[in-house]
């Protein structure tokens, strides 16, 4: 493991001495090495998450309790263990655990879509699945499971883990070339290699603090983790909302102290552009580069700020089979020149063999394929002999592994990576088969046959590019792409989906890759002749926005390559062109050039309280409607992910912000309620409501009850999503209107994170941002684009904001109504927010916890996990017995 001060100490005492140093004993497995930082670091933070922090004794503790239910449970040497969680300590700690009782563990990301997730779990068959019980439900029926939120009393004592350095320790899935996901099995001794060899070279040590910043199923995670607990330092797990923004994550970055960072380059790219706005520096002392290749010029601005010795940039090669991390490159201002991809030279203990396709080594200087060798090199696929037997071979009597990466050795003894040579490509970090993509398009019924291939898409760099030939009723390429997220990963989803009559062939009849027409000069072709001059002028912007000649009129806009910027750009130009508003809500819903002509037809400016009701889900089945009220925003459309998993309830949302322009001034509270009952009582149709209200829509739903009740209408449950009651909802409300400018602001920039470029990162303490300058705030803190947008339309959703948040609230009375009240994890309102719905709902509320963000928890991944405590409560109001009680 790492030379600490006192292992240093030690040996150079030993050679000032002349005495023979005695060889320190070697961990006999992951659970044994962990055990000694445990008896060496006990006191010191192990791991930290959303404000919660465990220190190693802490950690320990969890983590034997956990492995006394799996071995009762029947885990033990050589089995399998899914775990499926969200980033959380409890994911740290089920990984430790499965090590303890000398299982492997196989981690399962909670976005995995449900067909990818089944064939992993029938490849790896595992004894069981650690999960929790909002993410229970992803997995099929008869799986047997651990919930993390149960007790476990019983209890696995350090050391007693009956691996060895030669068992498995996980088994990570990668895309596979035959269409389903292969498992990489990763032993002890390798993950111990990696750990022993790194210690040298980046001085790792107790006083280090690690993010786990990637995906748990990215073998990335395995060094972020592992680092940080076998050094005795500290590993930061990152929530996913704050992996996603990168202002959030800058944050984290310098409020958790963090000091060893790892990125690839895309993710580093975000971040650098974040940290360009700040004058402080973050204290970080190693960046470690890896999943892709890195462009050395794209570091120029973070080398104008730090320089290149503090922190120390380093760019990797790695491969999860050949145990994540196998170079070493430091680098520094004089590589900004460079064009090529440097990866430095192997680790001490491995090997790099450039060999032609019969295995017969390349001079240097000329481009081979990596085969590397030493004790990094992985197990074996799991039950995947054959291919194992292909990849994994012995050459000059070492057992290596062919990688299919080319590279080229200087005279220095320098790798300079050259790419692939079969069809796995790197796409923000993410490995991919080509081959499992294009059989997951083959798959689907209509397309004669099916290819994939990476292309330049402008405006948004590589992507992967679908090329089918349709049969007759082939489904659109909406379609095909909806059936193709129920089996990929998002990072696999082909950005676009071209239809060809023929697919081109080589001279030996093989699909000849390179004469596939590029989606610039084909996206959208062939539709058919267009003489409505609304419909044209559409198609006109719309094309010259994503620079291509033309577009079909039924094809969805994000399917050919656009995205939330572009749609603010589009309907700006339709504004401009025809003189009326389509709102951006509206286009979202239907995304086409033939509904965005429609709508344009048919515009009004004028906007009535009826057009705030919108009908989210419609069904004919009997029984009770859904009506959900948002927050302070006031955008309706924030239920649309939650709604999508509910499919079995007529669901209505009702827009605030319509209602709160359609009172102007004259916005109270009670003539809010009134207006919101009338809604509701419109879309119940006479059957019974449940209301289901997010932050400050909960409270306005807690206040629609009574009135409801006295026009009549059965309300059936309310559900608060991480709201505040009246009284500490008020509270919360004092802060200035110019501090609340800045919250709104902060919430453009979620939206918009790489418009922000001027974004301070930090809210004014003193609320002094006067309410009369919100556009000249606007222009300097946005970029161009986005700034002419919130001037000519989020103004005027941000007074509707505003006077949302000024209502008055008087002190309410006791409600009788079944209720159920789903805090946010990262909540800060804690006990006080249980507190005042108790007395409110003082025998009917329930309370509960989901593991996401406060916006977080009604869009996707969480809305899933939301979605299934909703309906297990709506099942239980439903009941006659507690329909008869209440």
């Amino acid at each position: 493991m790492g030379i600490d001060r006192a292992e240093a100490l030690r040996q150079r005492l030993a050679r000032q001495r002349g005495v023979p140093l005695p060889t320190a004993a070697v961990p006999a497995n992951l659970a044994d090495a962990f055990a000694r930082s445990v008896e060496r670091h006990g006191d010191r933070t192990a791991v930290r998450c959303a404000g919660v922090a465990l220190s190693y004794r802490d950690l320990d503790n969890r983590v034997a309790e956990l492995a006394g239910t799996l071995r009762d449970r029947g885990a033990g040497a050589d089995t399998l263990v899914g775990v499926l969680l969200d980033r959380s300590i409890d994911m740290v700690v089920a990984a430790l655990a499965v090590i303890r009782v000398g299982a492997a563990y196989v981690p399962i990301d909670p976005a995995t879509p449900p067909a990818r997730v089944e064939l992993i779990r029938t490849d790896a068959a595992p004894a069981l699945v650690i999960t929790s019980r909002p993410l229970s439900g992803r997995l099929g029926a008869g799986v047997a499971t651990l919930l993390v939120d149960e007790p476990h009393p019983a209890a696995v004592p350090l050391r007693d883990c009956p691996a060895d350095r030669d068992s498995r320790a996980y088994v990570i899935f990668t895309s596979g070339t035959t269409g389903r996901p292969k498992g990489v099995q990763v032993s002890h001794g390798n993950v111990l290699w990696l750990f022993r060899d790194s210690a040298a070279v980046y001085g790792f040590s107790r006083d280090d603090v690690w993010t786990l910043f990637h995906s748990f199923a990215f073998d990335f995670s395995v060094w972020e983790m592992w680092g940080a607990l076998l050094y005795g330092g500290c590993v930061v797990v990152v929530p996913s909302e704050t992996a996603k923004d990168p202002a959030a994550f800058r944050a984290l970055l310098r409020d958790e102290g963090v000091t060893v960072l790892n990125q690839t380059p895309t993710a580093f790219t975000q971040l650098m552009g974040e940290d360009t706005r700040h004058a402080d520096r973050l204290p970080l002392r190693h960046v470690i580069f890896g999943g892709e290749a890195l462009r050395f010029p794209d570091l120029a601005p973070w080398f104008a700020k730090y320089g290149d010795t503090a922190p120390r940039l380093v760019n990797m090669y790695g491969i999860t089979e050949t145990t994540v991390v196998s170079t070493y490159r430091p680098v520094t201002r004089a590589d900004l020149s460079r064009s090529d991809s440097a990866i430095g030279v192997p680790m001490s203990e491995l090997d790099f063999l450039l060999v032609d396709e019969d295995l017969n080594p390349v001079p240097d200087g000329e481009i081979g394929e990596i085969v590397v060798t030493g004790p990094g090199v992985a197990i074996g696929y799991l039950n995947r002999p054959e291919l194992t037997a292909q990849r994994f071979v012995t050459i000059r009597g070492a057992r290596g592994y062919r990688s299919g990466d080319l590279a080229a050795r200087t005279p220095a003894g320098e790798l300079i990576y050259h790419g692939r040579r079969d069809d796995q490509v790197k796409i923000r970090g993410y490995r991919i088969e080509l081959g499992e993509v294009e059989s997951a398009v083959a798959a689907v019924p209509g397309l004669a046959r099916a290819a994939v291939v990476v292309r330049d898409l402008p405006g948004r760099g590589p992507g992967l590019v679908a090329y089918a030939v349709p049969e007759p009723g082939a489904p659109t390429a909406e379609a095909i792409r909806e059936r193709l997220a129920e089996v990929l990963p998002g990072y696999m989803l082909p950005a676009r989906i071209e239809f060809l009559d023929t697919m081109p062939v080589t001279g030996n009849g093989k699909l000849d890759r390179a004469a596939l027409p590029t989606p610039a000069a084909e996206a959208g072709s062939g539709p058919a002749a267009v003489t409505d001059p609304v419909t044209a002028g559409v198609r006109d912007i719309v094309a010259g926005l994503l620079g291509v000649p033309t577009v079909a009129t039924g094809t969805d806009f994000f399917a050919l390559g656009g995205h939330s910027l572009l749609a603010t750009r589009l309907l700006a130009g339709v504004r401009e062109r025809f003189g009326v508003d389509v709102s951006l809500r509206d286009f979202l819903l239907k995304p086409t050039v033939r509904a965005l002509a429609a709508a344009v037809r048919s515009a009004t400016a004028a906007t009535t309280a009826s057009s705030a009701l919108l009908p989210l889900h419609h069904t004919d089945e009997p029984g009770p409607v859904v009506v959900s009220i948002p927050g302070a925003l006031g955008f309706g459309l924030s239920f649309a992910q939650l709604s999508a998993t509910m499919p079995d309830r007529a669901w209505y949302s009702i827009d605030l912000g319509d209602l709160a322009a359609a009172r102007g001034t004259g916005l109270t509270l009670p003539a809010l309620v009134a207006d919101l009952a009338a809604l509701v009582v419109a879309a119940a149709a006479g059957r019974p409501v449940h209301l289901v209200g997010h932050s400050l829509g909960g409270t306005l739903g807690f206040a629609l009850v009574p009135v409801l009740r006295a026009l009549g209408q059965d309300v059936a449950s309310l559900v608060l999503c991480d709201a505040a009651d009246p009284l500490l909802l008020t509270e919360e409300l004092r802060a200035s209107r110019g501090h609340r400018m800045w919250e709104y602001l902060t919430h453009v920039a979620m939206v918009f994170p790489a418009a922000t470029t001027r974004w301070p990162g930090a809210l004014p303490t003193d609320g002094s941002v006067p309410d009369d300058d919100v556009v000249g705030l606007a222009e300097t803190l946005l970029d161009g684009e986005v700034a002419d947008l919130f001037t000519r339309g989020l103004v005027a959703a941000f007074h509707g904001y505003q006077r949302l948040a000024d209502l008055r609230w008087a002190a309410p009375e006791p409600v009788s109504c079944p209720a159920l009240l789903v805090q946010a994890s990262t909540a800060s309102l804690g006990s006080r927010q249980i507190a005042g719905w108790a007395a409110l709902l003082p025998d009917s509320l329930t309370t509960t916890r989901i593991d996401a963000g406060h916006i977080g928890m009604i869009q996707a991944p969480h809305a899933t996990a939301l979605a299934e405590m909703i309906t297990e409560f709506h099942a239980e109001v439903e009941r006659p017995s507690h329909r008869k009680a209440s």
